[in-house]
């Protein structure tokens, strides 16, 4: 069974610049996806290995138009997917916003450890 979540991420603005990565250590198939960027950028762990994992994929995309950035957490597995989100605003030592980060401990059965996923998305401001 594929539990599906996707999560809308805030305060995106046409031109920034996307760095997506993802480690696993759990026994559950995955596919993390970034909507609304180009290129989309997908990372993928194919195999129910338990050993710490990164998933391999594009990590590296540009916001070109004003839709939604969407983070779609896509997991073969029974139980029901938990999430847990930070976000952080990345700023210069005077304060001036430069990006933001926002990371992920994903959950994916009923052991409420959220180390099966983390997923980190780092997004930098287009300079002016």
């Amino acid at each position: 069974m594929e539990n599906i979540r996707s999560i809308t991420l805030e305060h995106i603005k046409k031109g920034d610049i996307f760095f997506v990565e993802a480690c696993s250590q759990c026994g559950s198939k995955a596919t993390i996806t970034l909507e609304g960027v180009t290129p989309t950028i997908e990372l993928v762990k194919s195999t129910g290995n338990c050993n710490l994992t990164r998933l391999e994929g594009t990590y590296f995309a540009e916001k070109t138009d004003d839709s939604p950035v969407q983070l779609k957490i896509s997991i073969e597995t029974g139980s029901q997917m938990k999430v847990i989100k930070t976000g952080t605003i990345l700023s210069d030592i005077e304060g001036t916003e430069k990006g933001l980060q926002y990371s992920f401990c994903i959950e994916d059965s009923t052991d409420n450890d959220f180390n099966d996923y983390f997923i980190t998305v780092v997004v930098f401001h287009k300079k002016n």
